[in-house]
């Protein structure tokens, strides 16, 4: 079976507690930005242009191998809705299919390929946009999962829809998600909140950013934003432009420095120095910002449970002080979600990473105070759990406190953690200080050492789950030996001086 989707998970130590699940699909209420396709037969679409018109934008973004979409083909709905709303209709909706996956070939939409369900272009009688402007408005449009229905309507909000019955589920939608259309000469909307929302650890710089929609008819040249934080007032903003009618502003507000648990909303007072014309659509809120607590002391232990296609998944533990990578793991060559590398073919073969239905262990010492985040990466989005495999995140504390335990989840699982660094040495090494330049390293190291007794030494190199990755012998000649770990993964490590009995060790951050 064919697999797809996106995942991703975001985690902190200082360690704070936070597990949020979202998926990598637009919000809705998001404001459609201008796009030109070009269909299989050559003809051109502009979206704008269709708005511009008064009509809606039905579209599919499917996959020739997807079993939902073909299933949803088959049905012949989207056909009803051309047919009955689009051109040879009431000429209200236009429809589109857009085949989002770039692996795909045209013998695909065709049925003839090696990827495909069937064929995609015989009976459809709406527009099939391939190749790569149809991969590419895919990732525009921020794909999470197969097949993926957005309405876009004429005042360029975007929303998801879904599948129906019958053409008429599509229609009504055009009636119901917020379509309204401009009214009055002065009047403003605020329609998507695009910053911050969430744990945070510690002290927050928190910048607010908003967009601010025109729905009136005249241009919008000035609007008044408030922003109130548990209910009173903390910042006004005299924003000021030209935007034409239903145009869009980006706004971005002040810092606002967060401390403690918060809820905000955002509102629109005045639009070019007079009263909105339609108040409905001029408050955006309630936001909440909440401050973690969890801690995980001087070590985190995180296990993973695999599920049949642990190709997909890479972690990495970031120190969010300055963004150094203190453990990472899985496969390297995924990056940060939803690339779908492996989707068509499975893991192709893969070998890299973690093995598949397999549990692994990893115990990391926290290198410093402060917080940090996990992330956990899926090439396909759809986690490890369950339609694949019984797979898990558990993260746990120094004192056996269970942080995090889930392996469902769309594109991003975020939990933040307090970590608490603790001062490594065996013994001690007497009169003997010892100094890492530079620290966090990108691969090369100097070592710099001093003191009364520093002779003989042994200088080992050591991951954080005890490995030994390389040593070497210091006989006193200088005090100053470079080290290189530029072939290690990114990391924490150990450096322990030894001298007969005694030892210290102080700890190498790399990150390339």
């Amino acid at each position: 079976m064919q697999k797809k989707l996106q995942f991703f998970v975001t985690l902190m130590v200082a360690f704070f507690l936070f597990p949020t699940i979202s998926n990598a699909q637009l919000p809705d209420y998001s404001y459609a930005e201008d796009f030109t396709i070009t269909d299989i037969n050559g003809n051109v679409h502009n979206l704008y242009t269709y708005l511009d018109e008064g009509k809606y934008v039905l579209l599919d973004l499917s996959a020739t191998w997807c079993p939902p979409c073909w299933s949803y083909h088959e049905q012949h709905i989207l056909n009803d809705v051309h047919n009955q709303y689009g051109p040879a209709g009431t000429d209200e909706m236009v429809v589109i299919m857009i085949e989002g996956d770039a692996n795909t070939t045209a013998a695909d939409l065709a049925g003839t390929g090696s990827n495909t369900l069937g064929d995609w272009i015989t009976g459809t009688d709406y527009p099939i946009v391939d190749g790569t402007d149809g991969s590419n408005l895919a990732r525009d449009l921020e794909l999470a999962f197969w097949p993926t229905f957005y309405m876009i309507c004429p005042n360029r909000m975007i929303i998801q829809d879904q599948r129906y019955a019958s053409a008429i589920g599509h229609y009504n939608k055009t009636q119901t998600f917020g379509c309204d259309p401009a009214e009055g000469e002065n009047n403003a909307g605020l329609y998507l909140y695009s910053g911050f929302e969430g744990e945070f650890c510690g002290e927050y710089a928190y910048t607010p950013e908003l967009e601010l929609i025109n729905m009136g008819t005249e241009n919008m040249t000035s609007a008044t934003i408030e922003m109130t934080v548990n209910g009173e007032v903390v910042q006004t903003m005299n924003w000021t432009g030209d935007v034409a009618s239903v145009g869009k502003a980006d706004v971005v507000l002040e810092d606002y420095i967060v401390s403690e648990d918060i809820e905000l909303s955002f509102e629109v007072t005045n639009v070019n120095g007079v009263a909105d014309a339609n108040t409905a659509d001029n408050m955006l809120g309630t936001v909440s910002l909440t401050k973690t607590t969890a801690e995980v002391g001087t070590n985190v232990t995180i296990e993973i449970r695999t599920d049949s296609y642990a190709c997909e998944s890479r972690w990495e533990l970031i120190n969010s002080n300055d963004g150094s990578i203190a453990a990472e793991g899985g496969n390297p060559a995924v990056g940060n979600g939803g690339q779908g590398i492996y989707a068509a073919s499975g893991c192709g073969g893969v070998t890299a990473g973690y093995g598949a239905n397999m549990t692994f262990t990893e115990e990391v010492m926290i290198p410093q105070d402060g917080c940090y985040e996990f992330k956990m990466y899926d090439d396909y989005g759809d986690g490890i759990c369950c339609d694949y495999g019984n797979g898990y995140v558990r993260i746990t504390a120094a004192d056996g406190t269970v942080l995090m335990n889930t392996g469902s989840y769309g594109t991003q699982l975020r939990d933040l953690f307090i970590g608490e660094a603790e001062v490594v040495s065996v013994g001690e090494l007497e009169g003997t200080s010892i100094d890492i330049q530079p620290n966090p390293t990108q691969g090369l190291v100097n070592v710099l050492f001093s003191g009364e007794t520093i002779s003989d030494v042994n200088i080992q190199v050591f991951s954080v789950s005890g490995q030994l990755m390389q040593q070497q012998f210091y006989g006193g000649v200088q005090n100053n030996v470079q080290l290189d770990l530029s072939d290690y993964t990114n990391g924490l490590y150990l450096v322990k001086l030894t001298n007969k009995e005694k030892s210290l060790t102080s700890k190498i951050v790399l990150s390339k």
